[in-house]
């Protein structure tokens, strides 16, 4: 059986919304990598943002938004624009929320 101390326990957890994803600016930049052919991992890496009452990485969103976009390419959809204007757009977040479902996205 494994022992377990301080170094090894999970982080703590925080659930966050399909909408916050698809409107972070990591996300969005995920998405234009794969399109583009470009993998930015390590600028993301490391780098969180306040969020409410904690903070969130930005390394998951970008990893997010690339899946997002092989998954859409993968099935031959269209790609919704995550934004119109300033608002996320409601088409993105049921085909993020859908992609979720196929487990393309964790």
């Amino acid at each position: 059986m494994a022992r377990f101390d301080r170094t090894t326990k999970q982080s703590k957890t925080k659930s966050i919304t399909i909408s916050s994803i698809v409107g972070a600016s990591a996300f969005q930049a995920g998405i234009e990598d794969y399109k583009a052919g470009v993998q930015r991992f390590d600028e993301f890496a490391g780098k969180f943002i306040r969020k409410g009452t904690g903070w969130r990485s930005c390394g998951w969103d970008y990893e997010r938004g690339r899946l997002y976009a092989a998954s859409i390419v993968g099935i031959g959809q269209v790609m919704p624009p995550p934004r119109i204007g300033r608002a996320v757009n409601p088409t993105a977040i049921n085909s993020l929320s859908e992609a979720f479902n196929r487990g393309d996205v964790r």
